[in-house]
């Protein structure tokens, strides 16, 4: 294999040297400045070995964005923990009585194109077909915990070496990722990284859409604003009083002074967007809920400062054991430190978000106040809030013989709201805060069923869109 492999990157090497060598010079620069400007958002998926007594649950999932050479990743995964690395000396031989540890992994760094190794051709974003070598760099922070433990974090180091072959609309990045580990972390007591290889590699494999620009009007919009300035005067005024006491008498005077400003936006006007949308649960969901995963798609406008969308989804999403007894029935908090019924639930929602730009607000803390904001900004920051419907059915448990008996054992009145047998389809709801740039949004959304309320947690979401503006 290896030696194929080798054969195969010296005919590239042989092919490519030729062809940047052919008198067409300024075609093979403009292809050289493409393989630079490539954007784009999607998934990650990877197995991270993190050691010889780490076993991998659950595949490793996470977002992706990168912005020319800027590159973001953020995923997570679940192991089991062979219990010798806790000091039991006849470890069980059932991975699933191991004990259960939940990675998150947020990094940072560059994803920088080898054009220089490429074949193939680009002439726009709906009409590529191009190869070319790729290497990454970036710093990781890792967090980790047990269904008990605090959470617990350590960072690391990333290399990766890779190809990246780039088709309409999409992109695919195959690399080898080498992550190098302080040593300390060895000799920690910790049982998740107590055996944490200090230098471990492993395959990805990156799938990204691509084109966030295409189809797009992108102006500009200056606007109005103003800046402020104060000033402090004290004045001190010492005297005698009628009966002869030394006074002093202090006058403050502050004086605020706004100057006019312009504030020029980039403008896409009115921007309205149909795609793909994949959500998973947040991390943290993990130490009491079971993971979920849902696929559907969204239909988005921007106005000025406005934003609405329709959101459909399907899939599964984890819930809890058991409620917190709050006066209110419908918005009782989950236990997180219970786990005896966890469990799914399928589910398909039809909600729709409304919310506004935050773009103001940043200015304003910048100290710059935007009068008139009609502009529609290619790159937003939102929050607001959703409502709609959900169906659910189909509830499972991860350990059905315990949470059965559990559940059985309720009383009439508190099987409603903590039996997730229960769960029925009705009204929902939340609130969210999401980053919009051009075609892509990423979104984090508090998500709360009315009637399912063991599965209201934090979730995560990657959207892309084929999207245009007036």
């Amino acid at each position: 294999m290896n030696a194929r492999l080798a054969v195969f990157f010296i005919l590239w090497s042989f092919a490519v040297s030729t062809s940047a060598q052919s008198p067409d010079r300024e075609s093979w620069k403009t292809q050289y400045k493409t393989d630079w400007n490539t954007s784009g958002v999607g998934l990650v998926f990877a197995k991270p070995q993190l050691g010889p007594f780490h076993v991998q649950e659950r595949n490793w999932v996470g977002a992706d964005a990168l912005f020319g050479f800027i590159h973001a990743q953020f995923g997570q995964g679940t192991y089991l923990i062979d219990p010798r690395v806790t000091g039991f000396q006849n470890p069980d031989p059932d991975p699933s009585n191991w004990d259960e540890i939940r990675f998150s992994r947020a990094s940072i760094g560059i994803n920088a194109p080898l054009p220089f190794l490429a074949i193939g051709r680009y002439e726009r974003y709906d009409r590529v077909f191009r190869m070319h070598g790729i290497v990454k760099a970036n710093w990781q922070v890792h967090r980790y915990f047990g269904r008990t433990d605090q959470p617990t974090r350590y960072g690391a180091f990333e290399l990766a070496p890779g190809v990246r072959l780039r088709l309409p609309y999409a992109s695919i990045d195959f690399a080898l990722n080498v992550n190098f580990i302080n040593e300390s972390i060895e000799r920690s007591r910790n049982a998740a990284q107590n055996g944490l290889s200090a230098r471990h590699a492993y395959p990805s494999i990156t799938v990204r859409f691509d084109g966030l620009f295409d189809r797009m009007t992108i102006g500009t919009s200056t606007t109005t604003g103003a800046t402020f300035s104060s000033t402090r005067k004290e004045e001190r005024r010492r005297y005698t009083n009628s009966s002869g006491a030394r006074m002093e008498e202090r006058k403050v005077t502050y004086n605020t002074t706004a100057s006019p400003t312009s504030v020029t936006l980039t403008d896409i006007g009115v921007y309205y967007g149909f795609g793909l949308k994949i959500t998973r649960s947040a991390i943290r969901n993990l130490r009491y809920a079971e993971p979920g995963l849902l696929v559907g798609a969204q239909a988005m406008l921007r106005k000025g400062p406005g934003v609405f969308a329709f959101n459909l989804e399907g899939g599964r999403v984890g819930h809890g054991s058991e409620l917190r007894p709050w006066k209110d029935g419908y918005h009782r908090q989950l236990k997180t430190d219970e786990s005896y019924g966890q469990g799914s639930l399928r589910t398909v929602n039809a909600f729709i978000d409304a919310g506004i730009s935050l773009n103001n607000l940043i200015y304003t803390a910048f100290g710059t106040a935007v009068v008139d904001d009609v502009a529609t900004p290619f790159s937003s920051i939102n929050m607001g809030v959703s409502f709609g419907l959900n169906f659910a059915g189909g509830q499972a448990f991860t350990n059905p013989e315990e949470a059965t008996a559990r559940y059985d054992a309720l009383t009439e009145e508190a099987t409603w709201f903590n039996d997730p047998r229960q769960s029925k389809g009705g009204t929902m709801g939340g609130y969210f805060f999401s980053w919009d740039i051009g075609n892509a949004s990423f979104k984090a959304q508090w998500y709360r069923f009315r009637r399912a309320p063991l599965a209201n947690g934090l979730m995560y979401s990657v959207i892309w869109r084929f999207g245009q503006s007036d």
